[in-house]
């Protein structure tokens, strides 16, 4: 059984969240089977992660 792993990552303000859908979009191209995102909102930090394809 083999491991795979793919991140991306964006650090700033201007479109944040669709920099990040993008860069999820591309990895799932590479076969992943669930994806997640992370961030901070007013000093908190904020994640979601689902198994299954981006919709």
């Amino acid at each position: 059984m083999g491991l795979m792993c793919g991140i991306f990552g964006h650090i700033g303000k201007a479109d944040s969240i669709k920099k990040c859908l993008s860069g999820l979009k591309f990895l799932e191209y590479r076969g992943y089977d669930s994806a997640g995102i992370a961030g901070i909102l007013e000093g908190e930090m904020l994640y979601f992660k689902k198994k299954g394809k981006l919709s």
